[in-house]
């Protein structure tokens, strides 16, 4: 139904980045109020969840939309034509993000024992992926959202020494060949805040939370091999003494989505792999990650 004659009533806004543009006191119809919008303006919903639109045959990417101040009784006061009007439940706002993710890290352990001088690790990669699901806090900030991750990821890290015993005498025939192995397998449950500094369809983001981790299985072995004037004494024990399960640490991270894709920068101070007291293994890690978002927004 078109409604002509329209006089002294804001009809609506809309917006261009900071521009904003009011049609008032016009004697304009809302068809053609509508019609000679320009059509390149970015799609804006409003909050009480109505879109105009200026052209149904337009309905793409580049198609106009009218950001509506007036209330909802100047509506049906001066009703609009249905194809300019359609009525949205706001669906953006409790839109929760599904996806995956796998990672690729590189780091080294840290081996803070009574004996760390002895067992010096190279930089070993970290591998994994798992499930992610992202949930919008409108509540809080239209830029917050929760980010939560359930993954599994492994390393191994090995280090060999060989040192002469100087106490039995001839170090040619007398030393230790010491071969250390820790590879522990990790379920790791991630909760994250990010902060979308664009919020657009490209966004890019810096994000801080915390994780529990907790070895599955692992390898934890060291082989030691005592030769004393040639004659060798092998004897082994766990490389990480008293493992701990779970640890618990810190993370931070920035990166990217654009529609169903996205990657991500992330440091990991490293969770202690043991529960002894005034000791530490951990490893420090700097990881990528090549998000998949399954419905984005």
């Amino acid at each position: 139904m078109l409604i002509t004659g329209i006089k002294k009533i804001v009809l609506c806004s809309f917006l261009l980045g900071n521009l904003s543009v009011t049609v008032a006191q016009s004697e304009i119809s809302p068809v053609q109020s509508f019609s000679n919008i320009k059509r390149d303006v970015s799609p804006i919903q409003t909050g009480s969840g109505f879109y105009l639109h200026p052209d149904n045959t337009i309905f793409n990417k580049s198609f106009a939309v009218v950001m509506c101040r007036a209330r909802q009784s100047e509506f049906s006061k001066y009703p609009v034509p249905e194809i300019y009007l359609s009525h949205s439940t706001n669906e953006d706002e409790s839109h929760n993000i599904l996806g995956m993710y796998i990672v690729i890290g590189m780091g080294k352990l840290r081996y803070n024992l009574e004996n760390k001088s002895l067992y010096k690790f190279d930089y070993e990669v970290t591998k994994g992926g798992g499930l992610s699901l992202e949930i919008p806090l409108h509540a809080l900030n239209e830029n917050f959202s929760f980010y939560n991750e359930l993954g599994f990821s492994q390393f191994k890290a090995e280090a060999n020494q060989h040192y002469s015993d100087t106490v039995g005498g001839d170090p040619l025939n007398n030393f230790y060949d010491i071969s250390t192995t820790f590879s522990p397998n990790t379920v790791t449950v991630s909760n994250i805040v990010r902060y979308t500094l664009t919020p657009r369809e490209f966004k890019y983001y810096v994000a801080i939370g915390i994780y529990n981790s907790f070895v599955v299985s692992s390898t934890n072995l060291k082989e030691t091999e005592h030769f004393r004037n040639g004659i060798s004494d092998k004897y082994t024990e766990k490389a990480v003494p008293d493992p701990a399960v779970h640890g618990l640490m810190l993370l931070a991270s920035t990166g990217f989505s654009y529609r169903n894709i996205g990657f991500e920068i992330r440091f990991d101070p490293g969770r202690n792999y043991t529960n002894k007291i005034n000791n530490a293994v951990y490893m420090p890690t700097f990881m990528g990650l090549l998000h998949v978002r399954f419905n984005p927004k």
